[in-house]
Order: C-alpha cells, then structure tokens, then sequence
C-alpha cells in the first residue's frame, strides 16, 4: 500500500495560530511572478506516514517525447504514489471514451479526470497525452478541479494581465485563480504573471512549476475546509537544481504521494509536464483530498431540487419534475436517503408573485449532515433567492454551505437580540457564498468550536453582524452593515478577515480575548473602529494600520461597555 494521510480533520484547525499578521500582510504583498512566489502550508492538523511496499506506476512512462524519461525510483525518504483508491473507486469511473490513450500509463487518471469535468479532451475522441501542458491550460484544469471542491469567487469580466484579453480563451479561470479574492481565501494566488505583469499563457509548464501549482490548490482546498499542512522529509537528489521558490513545493508533493522521482532519486524540475503527466498528478491530489474528507467523488454530489411554485408535495423525489415543496422537506429527504453523499439543494423560484416568491421557513440541519443549499443567482428582483426565516445548524460534524440566498426575517418588528438568522450552537463547518444573511437580532452565531468561510457575503442589518462566542470565522470580501456591532468575538475565538468592508456600524469589531488577523479592511461610517477587553494576542495598531478609514480612527477600551449579547 502507498503513502496513506491521516487527519485530523478539526473544525477548529488553529485557522489563525497557524497565521500571523505578518504571515498575511506578507502573503497580500508577495511578488507576482510565479518563480518568486512560495506559498507556505503552516504545520497543522495533517500529517503523513509511510507504510511498507511501493507504487510502482511511473510518472514519465509513455510521455518520452516530451520528457526524455520515465519516473522509477523514488526520491529520498518519499512515499509511495497514490493510488486512487479514494478519489477514482474502481468500478465507478466510466470511460471517457478517448481513443488515443491505447498503450498509455495514464488511462486511469484521465478518465478520472474527465469523471470529475476537468477534461473534456482535445476532441470528442483524443486526449493527446504527450502534448505538453501550456500556462493556460493549467489553469484551465486547475480552475475546474477547484470548482468540484470549494465555492470561487464570482468573476468580474475583466482580466489582470494584457496578454490574456478578456475574451481569449481561459481568460475567466485565469482571471479568477489570479484575483486577490483568491489570494485571500487561500493564502496566496494559484497563479501569477510575470515581473512585467504578463500571464505568458502559451508558454510550457515546467515540472517545478507545476509542483508550486498543485501546492497552493492544497493550501487553498485545505484552508477553506479548516484544515492545515505538515511537510515531512522528502528530498530529490538534484534538489539543488529545484529554484527556491518551488523546493518546498515539490517537497510537499513527494509527501502527499502526487510526485516521485526519477532515476537517481531525480525531480528533473526544467522538464516539461505532459497532459498525461497533469492528469496524474493532479487526480493523486484529489485523491488526497477525498481520503481526508475534504471532498467526495462527482458520483456522491447529489442534487435535490427544490421550488416552492412547481412542485408535487409528498410526491417529491428531488428531481426537476418532482421537486420539493421546501426547503426542510429536501433537507429530512437528504438526512434519510443521503446521509453518505454530498447533497447539493438546488433551489429555485419561478413565481412573478411578490409575497410566494419568498421561502418562508425555518430549517433545521440535522446532526452528521454535509449538504450544500444554492439559490438562484439571477433572480430579477433580488439578485438571489429571497427566504424569510433562518437556518440551524446541528451537531459537531455537520457542514453547510450556502449560496445565492437572500434570508431575512419575517418581520423587523420580530427580530429581537436574540433572533439569529443562521445559527451554529453545536460547533459545526458554515460557508455562506455571494448570499445576505438581513434583518435579524443577529445575522449569523457560532458558538463551541464552530468553523465559517464567509466569501463576497454580506450580513448585518441587525443588533450584531456575526457573533462568535466560540468558533473560528475566515472572511474573504464580505460586507457588514447597518448593525450596532459588526463582528463580535468573544474568548477563545480567533479571526482571519481580508478584504471586509464595514459599513455604518456602530462598532466594527468588539474583541475579547481573541487571536485576530485583520487585513486591507475598509471602514465606512463606523463610530468606533474596535473596542476591546483582551490581555495579549491582538496588536492593534497594526491591524489599525492595515486597514482603510473614511472618517479619524477609534481605538479604545472595552471600559465597561458590555456585550451586546447575553451570554448563553
């Protein structure tokens, strides 16, 4: 058996004791060319352990043409490669149907990677294996792995780099991997350009440059999931020839089983990677990723639809012809039939009626459950589906993900301070994606080691935005607004917040004693910036000096003010 990566996959995974406010600010003003860019995955909640036996199958093999050579002895102290056991189950990959992949090594990893959208080949009928892999093309294939596995950020329709016009083709995946929304969310930018801001689209990857690449789709995919890396001790013996700003990198991939050495215990870094070579590698990713439980096979995304004007009662089935009438019905029917997949709720209105336009409901997401909730991102009137109610989330060990949903409360009058719009008490993983969280005593609270990724989400309207009495909070371009207090943080919290505007608040931030990282915020008619009541752990100033103020900066002690919520 190869390399086998246990963890422990903590929702709270130290998302900012692994994180200094040094660590971001230097990952926000990190150089743009790709040579001299070197994500760090901070040690953390994975770790990796060699058993006995070897993998056998060779990286280079039937790719000669580009590489000059095949992958058969392993680097110093490296695990073996991954066998796909977790992210390409036999049985359960069709063939793509490529008929140039006869007497290739890599059939297995490209119908894979077609299995999960990556690929649809270079026509209907060929793959080209041997073709080397251009920049654009990487990001291409980078893009839509990352698609199957975490919410990226909407593109803008403009592109960074003059070489890569906006309406060339991967101009929207290059343009997004590159977008400081991403650089943010993961830690670093998937890809950069050049010192003179070219992209260089058609140039080739270089097999150094693809290990720097997949590291920071593993930094990214993990981050967002609240986990974290550990190195180990993998080295090549031409590890001299690897440029600095990818040695780590590569290291990282010999550790996770995804890249080996060649003859000599050789990385040969200046080769070119083949389309065959890609697949390869980045299914031995996946497979990492799905053996964690950061991720599922494209066979246990399930999807449920759901709208409250066409649908069939208790004759649903979560197909588009018999969908379900609510929310909460789709929810119980996911919980009894789909406790080992991935359900995805897809939920839509077709209605022109003001008022059975809204879903009106309050849901309640069992213990245990993983689902995704995704409304309509091109609703005429709101922008995403409209809700009246709120969402609860149950149990340590169930994740939600929401996206495209505007949820307000029924009624303003209603909403008291203890009115939560998505409640997280028992320490489960949130994602709230692009959707409003309104008109709520509190627009989102976790509490006893609860986990949310907000990304381009607004929350707010209310007494407090988002409350942490107990959890870890990540937040990406996320807007709060209109509220007595933007975020509050109570001990044993910790934050990561880039790119948030705070708008018309009261008070931004109301600190106890917490770890924070704030970066490149922005402050809009906010009477004070931060009170706090903490003994250590937060400076301050430099989070003052990180930000961007419209009206003279307010720092001042907590002196007795109270929190703006009771204490459960």
């Amino acid at each position: 058996m190869g390399l086998r990566v246990r963890a422990v996959h903590r929702l709270r995974a130290g998302l900012v004791g692994a994180l200094t406010a040094s660590m971001v600010l230097a990952g926000l003003a990190s150089a743009s060319a790709d040579e001299l860019v070197t994500p760090r995955l901070e040690p953390g909640t994975l770790t990796t352990r060699a058993e006995a036996g070897a993998d056998t199958a060779s990286e280079g093999a039937g790719a000669a043409r580009a590489t000059g050579g095949g992958e058969a002895t392993a680097a110093t102290s490296a695990p073996a490669l991954r066998t796909l056991d977790a992210a390409c189950p036999a049985g359960r990959v069709p063939a793509a149907g490529f008929r140039d992949l006869a007497g290739s090594a890599f059939v297995r990893e490209v119908d894979c990677l077609a299995w999960y959208g990556v690929t649809q080949g270079r026509t209907r009928t060929t793959f080209a294996p041997g073709d080397t892999v251009t920049r654009r093309q990487m990001a291409q294939f980078l893009y839509r792995l990352l698609d199957h596995n975490v919410v990226l950020p909407r593109w803008d329709g403009e592109s960074p780099f003059p070489d890569v016009p906006a309406t060339a083709a991967g101009a929207q995946e290059i343009a997004v991997l590159a977008s400081p929304q991403v650089r943010s969310l993961f830690g670093t930018s998937v890809v950069a350009g050049g010192t003179d801001g070219r992209f260089r689209p058609n140039d080739r990857v270089t097999r150094a440059q693809m290990g720097s690449f997949l590291a920071r789709v593993a930094q990214g995919v993990a981050r967002v999931k609240g986990a974290t890396l550990e190195r180990g001790a993998c080295r090549f013996t031409d590890d001299a020839a690897i440029a600095a700003a990818h040695r780590d990198n590569v290291h990282l991939l010999c550790e996770l089983g995804v890249a080996a050495g060649r003859s000599g215990g050789r990385f040969d870094p200046g080769a070119d990677v083949t389309r065959g070579q890609m697949a390869a590698f980045q299914m031995r990713l996946q497979d990492v990723v799905v053996d964690e439980s950061l991720g599922v096979p494209p066979d246990l995304v399930v999807p449920l639809w759901v709208d409250n004007v066409d649908c069939v009662g208790h004759r649903a089935d979560g197909t588009s012809r018999r969908a379900f009438c609510t929310i909460q019905a789709a929810v119980d029917h996911a919980a009894a039939r789909h406790s080992d997949a991935y359900p995805v709720l897809q939920v839509v209105n077709n209605s022109t009626d003001e008022v059975s336009r809204f879903y009106d409901e309050d849901v309640v997401i069992p213990s245990g459950l993983h689902l995704a909730v995704v409304g309509d991102a091109e609703d005429e009137t709101y922008g995403y589906t409209p809700m009246y109610g709120s969402f609860t989330v149950r149990g340590a060990s169930t994740e939600l993900d929401l996206a495209h949903l505007a949820i307000h409360t029924r009624n303003r009058d209603q909403a008291g301070p203890d009115g939560v719009g998505l409640d997280v008490p028992d320490g489960g993983a949130v994602g709230v994606h692009q959707s409003f969280v309104f008109n709520r005593g509190t627009a989102i609270s976790l509490d006893r080691g609860a986990f949310l990724v907000m990304l381009q989400a607004n929350a707010g309207d209310g007494v407090v935005g988002v409350h942490l009495a107990d959890g870890d909070a990540l937040l990406v371009d996320a807007t709060l607004a209109f509220a007595q207090t933007g975020l509050e943080l109570w001990p044993g919290s910790s934050l990561v917040s880039l790119g948030t505007h705070y708008e018309r608040l009261d008070v931004g931030l109301s600190l106890g004693d917490t770890d924070v990282v704030v970066a490149d915020g922005e402050f809009h008619e906010v009477a004070h910036a931060y009170v706090h009541d903490h003994t250590g752990g937060v400076d301050l100033r430099a989070v003052r000096d990180a930000n961007r103020f419209d009206t003279p900066t307010r720092i001042g002690e907590h002196n007795g003010v109270r929190s703006l919520l009771p204490r459960r």
